[in-house]
């Protein structure tokens, strides 16, 4: 039988870190359109009052068995069929520590789902932790650990874990058709046309801003205060805002058009994470290298570049991009201690998160004859190294007899990068 790290699936809700514009919050802010709460009424549900429960516990299966499930701050009221779920598409530390929240929060209420591109909520013993909120996943009273959705309950918790069917793309494939998707940040340019072809009801989505720290004992936790972007023509978000608002967490802030934030973002992650994975640099290291080689602050701005121009290619109305660049630097600047999840993914023996970010460009690129040369590059070199790794049986930890081979990968980057 399969552990629980090897068969998964999860009930919960989540957002993605935003550094950059985490960051400009404070001593360089970013302009984010115009203030709200989105456009649509809220759905009168079955009538009753939306539950406003601050505490994280679930509910006893007997409370949560007996209560009628109803429609929560613009969300309307599910029915019992085990496809009328929301998920969240999401991705990283930050993103599962939140959908940890909203799951504790639905409980009883309505079934939220994450899917995750890595088990990043998941640590020993199956724990998710969430701030106040500590629950192990295997002693849940109404855990399923499987890799299937037959007979789901919606207030059933159904565990995927990413190291079993590693990606977006492969833990979507799952999702039972009819689902809402609610994609979160990274997920919305790289994996939209795949979710509709499942029959899956998709919304732009959410762009949290937020601060978080990764205590001693691991796991993470997630301060309160930040902003929480929504698209102003999707009112299925209001649900996500109402869930962490009443906890004290986020001001939200409607905006025309989601994606031209999410793609600042890929732009941000597809520019530092690699750079930062092979040097073994803070986002502040990362300044300074940027400042001592102009071979990394033109790899760094090309990746982010090409990002840009794939957007544009879409239509989507992002910010200039050399505003983008200047963004990017800030964050550093802001995070100087920051170390990217990649990075962090990589010295703890995990597989990176290269193909859903700049995999995914290049991808992205083929499709929309933008040139994506670098992208390429640090996508392949990443895999390359990766399978370097696995053939040598790392499992436990960053190996430093491949420091050397990380050396010179991060030199041809870096040349490549001049030539461009």
């Amino acid at each position: 039988m399969k552990t629980i790290f090897q068969r998964a699936r999860v009930a919960g809700s989540t957002v993605q870190f935003t550094p950059a514009a985490n960051c400009l919050r404070h001593s360089c802010s970013l302009p984010t359109g115009e203030a709200g709460t989105g456009t649509d009424p809220p759905s009168a549900g079955d009538g009753r009052e939306p539950s406003r429960e601050s505490d994280f516990s679930p509910p006893p299966v007997e409370e949560r068995a007996s209560r009628p499930l109803h429609g929560t701050a613009g969300f309307p009221a599910l029915s019992r069929r085990p496809s009328q779920v929301l998920v969240l598409a999401a991705s990283g530390s930050q993103s599962s520590t939140l959908g940890a929240q909203a799951l504790a929060n639905a409980a009883g209420k309505f079934e939220v789902r994450l899917v995750t591109r890595r088990p990043a909520a998941f640590v020993r013993n199956a724990t998710v932790r969430c701030g106040d909120l500590h629950m192990d996943i295997a002693q849940h009273p109404r855990a399923t650990v499987a890799d299937h959705t037959d007979g789901l309950d919606p207030d059933d918790l159904l565990v995927l874990d990413a190291t079993a069917v590693p990606g977006l793309d492969s833990t979507i494939a799952l999702t039972p058709p009819g689902s809402r998707v609610l994609y979160t940040q990274n997920g919305v340019p790289t994996h939209e046309a795949q979710t509709r072809q499942r029959g899956l009801e998709v919304h732009r989505g959410a762009s949290m801003i937020t601060s978080s720290r990764r205590p001693p004992q691991g796991g993470v936790t997630v301060a309160p205060g930040g902003r929480l972007l929504v698209d102003q023509n999707s009112s299925i978000v209001d649900i996500l805002a109402e869930v962490l608002r009443n906890r004290g967490f986020f001001e939200l802030v409607a905006v025309p058009d989601i994606r031209a934030t999410q793609f600042e973002k890929i732009a941000l992650n597809c520019a530092l994470n690699v750079v930062a994975t092979l040097s073994g640099r803070t986002l502040g290291e990362l300044l300074q290298l940027t400042h001592q080689d102009a071979r990394a602050e033109n790899l760094i701005g090309g990746l982010a570049a090409e990002v840009c121009a794939i957007a544009v290619a879409q239509g989507i109305r992002i910010k200039p991009t050399d505003q983008v660049i200047g963004d990017i630097q800030r964050a550093m600047a802001c995070f100087p201690q920051h170390p990217t999840s990649m990075r962090m993914a990589f010295e703890a023996g995990h597989a990176s998160e290269i193909d859903v970010l700049n995999g995914a460009i290049s991808r992205l690129g083929r499709e929309c004859g933008i040139a994506t040369p670098l992208n390429d590059l640090v996508t392949e070199k990443l895999r390359m190294y990766h399978d370097v790794r696995e053939a040598d049986g790392v499992g436990d930890g960053f190996h430093q007899r491949h420091r050397p081979l990380v050396a010179l990968v991060l030199e041809e980057l870096l040349l490549a990068a001049r030539r461009a």
